[in-house]
C-alpha cells in the first residue's frame, strides 16, 4: 500500500477552459464538487488545479486551466475507472465546461524524483 512518503507512479493532467459567462460555477464545481469525487477513485492520491499564468512573453493558444491527478496505481487502469463512473453518472457532470477545451493525458513516472 503505498504512504505519503512513496512517490506517486503516475499522474492524469485534464486541461479544459470555463464556458462562455460560466467562471464562477466552473470554479465552484471543478473545487467543491468534481475533484473530491474523482478522490474518491482507488488509485487517485490527490487532485490540485492550476491557472497558468500569463507572462505577457507569449500567447497560449490552448486551455488555461489544469487539474493534476497524483495516481498510486497504473494510470490506464485508473483513467478507465474514471471513465467508468463518469458513464454511470457516478462523477457528476457540468454543463460550465467548454467541452471543445478539454483534454486528459496520462503520465507514468519515469525515474525516481529529485528533492533539492
Amino acid at each position: 500500500m503505498p504512504t505519503e512518503d512513496t512517490p506517486p507512479t503516475g499522474l492524469l493532467m485534464t486541461f479544459s477552459d470555463p464556458a462562455k459567462g460560466a467562471e464562477a460555477e466552473y470554479d465552484d464545481w471543478y473545487q467543491n464538487v468534481h475533484l473530491p469525487q474523482v478522490c474518491k477513485i482507488p488509485g487517485i492520491r490527490s487532485a490540485q488545479r492550476f491557472r497558468l499564468i500569463d507572462t505577457g512573453d507569449r500567447e497560449s493558444a490552448g486551455p488555461r486551466n489544469v487539474a493534476v491527478y497524483q495516481l498510486d496505481d497504473d494510470p490506464q487502469q485508473v483513467f478507465g475507472e474514471m471513465i467508468a463512473r463518469a458513464r454511470s453518472g457516478a462523477l457528476d457532470h457540468s454543463t460550465s465546461i467548454d467541452q471543445s477545451t478539454v483534454s486528459v493525458t496520462l503520465w507514468r513516472a519515469n525515474g525516481a524524483p529529485v528533492n533539492g
